[in-house]
């Protein structure tokens, strides 16, 4: 009996020394990850805590006026034009960052092919809250990523507008479904002319 007794305080002993030593394991790791494979701003390639620093982050332009998605005339909240629709026209675009901004630019490229998705769970906050602010979402809405074929999203392992949708039905407290398919294999849009 006394043995067992023996056994169960040092069992207790041991989890207790466990306990108060796995975190300084963890930050010596943590530690030791960020000396070798240090963290880099994907804008300005500056050591940073996080994949995109906070001065890039402030410095993307956020788009004040928006515009009609058929004629690119300005338009209240990116609604098209009653002029411009038409059955398969979008009934509101709305653009939150100036992709002419390099750092916007830089963020979704290095993002993308460089397979960083914490540099969209970094902007992601942001973001929902500019579509919080700028839509009314009806009461049956449901967010739905824009879906990748799926040979890309098993070479890239993320789809960014998943990521970014998911942050903003959670912001509006409205349901997140994946609803839509991509049957077509198309080109890259970095890979395409403007026209």
């Amino acid at each position: 009996w006394s043995l067992l007794v023996t056994c169960h305080l040092s069992l207790v002993t041991c989890h207790l020394s466990l306990n108060i030593m796995h975190p300084l394991f963890t930050d010596l790791y943590t530690t030791l990850l960020h000396v070798l494979l240090p963290i880099r701003c994907v804008v300005c390639k500056k050591e940073s805590s996080e994949t995109l620093c906070v001065p890039c982050l402030n410095h993307f332009t956020v788009v004040q006026e928006q515009i009609c998605p058929t004629c690119h005339k300005p338009s209240i909240v990116g609604l098209t034009h009653a002029t411009c629709a038409h059955t398969r026209s979008l009934d509101q675009l709305i653009s939150l960052y100036d992709y002419k901004n390099k750092g916007v630019a830089e963020l979704i490229i290095t993002g993308k092919y460089k397979l960083i998705p914490d540099a969209f769970h970094v902007i992601a906050p942001q973001v929902s809250a500019l579509v919080k602010n700028s839509i009314d979402p009806p009461t049956n809405a449901v967010v739905t990523p824009l879906p990748l074929h799926w040979s890309r999203q098993r070479w890239r392992g993320f789809n960014q507008a998943g990521i970014l949708s998911e942050h903003i039905a959670q912001n509006l407290n409205t349901p997140y479904e994946e609803v839509l398919v991509r049957h077509r294999r198309t080109k890259t849009q970095k890979d395409l002319h403007k026209a």
